[in-house]
């Protein structure tokens, strides 16, 4: 089964004024504790993988990280989703970061036919960049970026491509209420990990 490992660090950053630092930051080095002072919660049992320092949590098929509904992802408009991930194959959908509700709601950085996709529910229209090619079995740092007028995909600090807002769009990203998850997103009841 497919799988993805997550390590040395997931971080969710809002450069917006009014959250200046990373609202979420995890090593997932072996502890789902968050620099914030919160834990992930675990679903399906997800093992780390690895010796020592060198540990990474293996997300896949019925296994994922909540990190509940809290007022520091209602994230307004810029924003930096970054992840380490090593996969075991890129075929499907393997999601890195969701809090969204597909082209209604939030923000998701997921791999999508071996390209990353970061996708924006803005007010106006959903702006989605498909961007880089992800290969399985080796680590790489994922990032999608918005800074209010440009969306931005880097593999491995390399631009892999950048979109700017589309025509009647704002760049205010429309809030979805629901969880954020590390390795899962959940549209109306399907559930893709």
């Amino acid at each position: 089964p497919r799988t993805a490992s997550f390590a040395p660090s997931t971080t969710v950053t809002s450069a917006a004024w009014d959250k200046p630092h990373p609202v979420l930051t995890a090593s997932l080095d072996g502890t789902l504790a968050t620099e914030q002072g919160f834990d992930l919660a675990a679903q399906g049992a997800p093992p780390f993988i690895g010796t020592g320092e060198r540990k990474a949590l293996d997300l896949g098929p019925g296994r994922w990280l909540d990190g509940g509904v809290r007022p520091e992802f209602r994230i307004a408009s810029a924003i930096t989703l970054k992840a380490w991930a090593r996969f075991s194959d890129v075929d499907g959908i393997p999601v890195l970061i969701s809090r969204a509700r597909w082209q209604q709601q939030g923000y998701f950085l997921q791999v999508l036919g071996g390209r990353v996709r970061f996708h924006l529910a803005l007010e106006g229209g959903t702006l989605v960049l498909d961007a880089g090619q992800v290969r399985p079995g080796a680590w790489r740092q994922l990032v999608g970026t918005f800074d209010g007028k440009t969306a931005r995909v880097y593999l491995d600090g390399q631009l892999a491509g950048q979109q700017g807002l589309i025509s009647g769009s704002k760049p205010a990203l429309i809030d979805y209420p629901g969880p954020l998850y590390i390795g899962r997103y959940e549209d109306e009841g399907k559930q893709y990990e």
